[in-house]
């Protein structure tokens, strides 16, 4: 398969970077298991990764083990931190307005923690663990200080007065409804299966083989807490809900504060 997709990129003038390619697999053929590169383009090796093992491709932490969205949310925490460690200047400058500091976390951070998570199982651990992230960002943005003599329980609650206070300048979404937004607009895209619509997230969807899951407890999948959701509101025809945009906004809210419900955290729903 490797040398075939070789030939195709010469034929139009590019040619295979094979330091940069990987072979990923859940299932390897056997003779590929016990060995960590495989030469397969002129005499070239490509790293075979094992299934504990993950691979940075396109901002995503590509990992095919039961802990990928693990893989998946801890490599978007870092990137995130990345972003405001460069951009923390400005950020955690008081000289600079409030509300533009807010705006500059909003066009570049968020989006930053957020990429990549649309298609990723998230579980409440998850959610909550990127709330975390963004409360921890928030008090380094309104300025953290310990005083002498204060217990740690003094110091958080003045904390949370000193990040109220700087929200009162704008509005920062919690990273959790975030990610729930985004997952919930691209099942809109992709459970369409709208014919007339010949898009790629819809065609990839539908070009998926079926699965055989695990008996007992299967491994859930990204789009199941949104079908679950679908089922108990009493939507039948998915496609046809998908492709009303007024009806599958309607039912946006309702997705977000179910799931922040069952996570037990504390949030407004959007409106």
């Amino acid at each position: 398969m490797i040398s075939a997709l070789s030939e195709e990129l010469r034929k139009v003038g590019l040619e295979l970077n094979a330091s940069k390619s990987k072979i990923i697999s859940t299932h390897p053929p056997p003779e590929l298991r016990h060995f960590s590169s495989v030469t397969c383009i002129d005499g070239k090796y490509i790293h075979i990764l094992s299934s504990s093992q993950s691979h940075m491709y396109l901002g995503r932490q590509l990992n095919f083990s039961k802990h990928r969205a693990d893989f998946a949310i801890k490599g978007r925490i870092s990137a995130g931190w990345a972003q405001f460690r460069k951009r923390r200047s400005i950020l955690m400058n008081e000289h600079v307005p409030a509300k533009l500091r807010i705006k500059l976390f909003c066009a570049t951070i968020i989006p930053c923690l957020m990429f990549g998570l649309s298609t990723v199982t998230a579980i409440q651990k998850h959610l909550k663990s990127l709330d975390a992230v963004r409360m921890k960002m928030l008090r380094n943005m309104a300025g953290w200080r310990r005083l002498d003599g204060d217990t740690w329980r003094d110091t958080m609650c003045r904390m949370t007065g000193r990040v109220n206070a700087l929200l009162t300048q704008g509005t920062i979404p919690f990273l959790s409804q975030t990610l729930l937004l985004n997952k919930w607009r691209w099942a809109g895209k992709t459970l369409a299966g709208n014919p007339s619509v010949d898009s790629w997230p819809s065609r990839a969807y539908a070009s998926l083989a079926p699965m055989k899951r695990n008996r007992g407890r299967p491994l859930i999948e990204w789009q199941d807490d949104v079908l679950l959701f679908l089922s108990r509101s009493g939507v039948s025809n998915i496609p046809a809900a998908a492709n009303n945009k007024s009806k599958w906004s309607q039912l946006e809210a309702l997705f977000v504060s179910s799931i922040t419900a069952r996570a037990a955290l504390q949030v407004p729903v959007p409106t």
